[in-house]
């Protein structure tokens, strides 16, 4: 199983035409977010720039070797929660809403 999903690849988005599959994948991503969630995707990346940093501090220890590891704690953990996160919590809202597509597919 793929860690995420390209818009092409959705299994539950396969039947819509691809011009319609970005407006969908956004609905589905906006829809399917949390207050909670938010508070989730803005901490997380914070962490992980601290945990990388303070790793960075241990091996090597200057200020653009800390900000550095920093920079690539916040990209590489925003990708983990987009990947193991934000994506099924999108793909189970379409597949709990898969009647209300077909208003796309009549445009």
């Amino acid at each position: 199983m793929p860690m995420g999903w390209w818009r092409n690849d959705i299994p539950e988005l396969h039947g819509v035409p691809i011009a319609q599959r970005r407006q969908l994948w956004r609905e589905a991503v906006a829809r399917s977010f949390s207050a909670r969630c938010l508070l989730v995707r803005l901490a997380t990346p914070m962490l992980g720039a601290v945990v990388f940093a303070g790793l960075g501090y241990l091996l090597w220890p200057t200020p653009l070797v800390c900000f550095l590891l920093g920079l690539l704690g916040i990209f590489c953990v925003g990708a983990i929660f987009e990947f193991n996160i934000a994506q099924p919590r999108a793909r189970r809202w379409l597949r709990e809403h898969a009647g209300e597509l077909d208003r796309y597919l009549s445009r």
